[in-house]
């Protein structure tokens, strides 16, 4: 059954795969409250503006694989796929770009069944990586991917068979931000058109903030605790 989306006008729509959802737990007891704080050091540290500032209660990003709540992301299993949480609001943001979009879901769920496909056989390449995190949110550079630097991505990822596939322990944000920067390049797009900034350097909220200000993204709204599984 389709999902709900509310906007700022009180009118509903649903979710499509490949919008990009933003979580906020409210929570005392959850690592999202750490991500948090730590979210706003950064964004303090970095000088933002007010409304960045209130955007690092979004502590965790992921990609909407259907109509339905499941999504696709990077979390402490490493990358998989999931239902959305109940405790939890949702904001959603949606890629101007049909083709891009369904791009970006469908290598989501490929790098999930290959994470999965490897797990059977004692390999893990996609886990999660706080270490990774924690550096994104020091990290003060705003280096754009560029066409060559993600085809540098892919052939890492997926080399030929007679090369040692690349580790890739990412966290939630740099996840969502790769399998968009790879479909905007698989569709003829300058990467740095629909993601602004490498997919190594981008937390939460700051890819919030990205989005909220580039033309190729539209906001859609709201998902909020209860509307949802």
């Amino acid at each position: 059954m389709p999902l709900a989306i509310r906007d700022a006008n009180n009118t509903y729509g649903c979710f499509q795969a490949g919008d990009i959802l933003f979580k906020n737990t409210e929570s005392l007891i959850e690592i999202g409250t750490l991500i948090q704080a730590g979210q706003a050091l950064s964004a303090l540290a970095k000088f933002w503006n007010i409304q960045k500032v209130s955007d690092v209660k979004w502590e965790h990003a992921a990609i909407a694989s259907n109509d339905s709540g499941t999504i696709l992301e990077a979390v402490s299993a490493g990358v998989t796929v999931n239902e959305m949480a109940t405790g939890a609001d949702y904001i959603v943001f949606r890629c101007k770009h049909p083709n891009v979009a369904k791009c970006a879901a469908n290598f989501a769920q490929m790098v999930v069944e290959q994470r999965l496909e490897e797990a059977d056989t004692g390999q893990d390449r996609f886990q999660y990586s706080i270490r990774k995190a924690l550096k994104a949110w020091a990290l003060s550079s705003e280096k754009k991917p560029t066409i060559d630097s993600v085809e540098a991505r892919i052939d890492a990822l997926w080399p030929l068979s007679s090369q040692t596939a690349q580790p890739e322990h990412m966290f939630c944000s740099q996840f969502v931000a790769l399998c968009y920067i790879v479909a905007a390049e698989q569709e003829n797009m300058e990467p740095s058109d629909v993601i602004p900034r490498e997919d190594h350097r981008i937390t939460p909220y700051e890819m919030v903030s990205l989005l909220r200000n580039n033309s190729n993204w539209e906001f859609i709204g709201i998902s909020a605790r209860g509307n949802h599984p």
